[in-house]
């Protein structure tokens, strides 16, 4: 679900923004007194980081359990995502630079 969020996160800010930034700023808030970091917290924060439609999505995840959903961009622009049988595979993109290249 992690990485379904995070990429989501990052298309919906052009890349200025991860579930890290997310994460940090809950923590933050729930450290200096604010609400505690909740189900609730978590589903309103990804949804004003993307869609209403997209926090539906993560509410069925969470709270009912569905399966989720990983886009084969999720890894873009270094890596790739393909799905062969139940198991993902993760490869280097074609047309990664050397940049992608020394990150990994």
């Amino acid at each position: 679900m992690a990485l379904a969020v995070d990429a989501r996160i990052r298309a919906s800010s052009n890349g200025a923004r991860s579930l890290d930034d997310v994460m940090k700023a809950l923590c933050r808030r729930a450290r200096d007194g604010g609400s505690r970091v909740s189900t609730d917290s978590l589903i309103a924060a990804f949804t004003k980081e993307t869609s209403p439609e997209f926090g539906e999505l993560v509410t069925q995840w969470i709270v009912t359990g569905d399966t989720v959903s990983i886009e084969p961009d999720a890894l873009a622009p270094c890596l790739a995502l393909s799905f062969e049988g139940r198991a993902p595979r993760v490869a280097v993109a074609p047309g990664a630079g050397d940049a992608c290249r020394a990150r990994l």
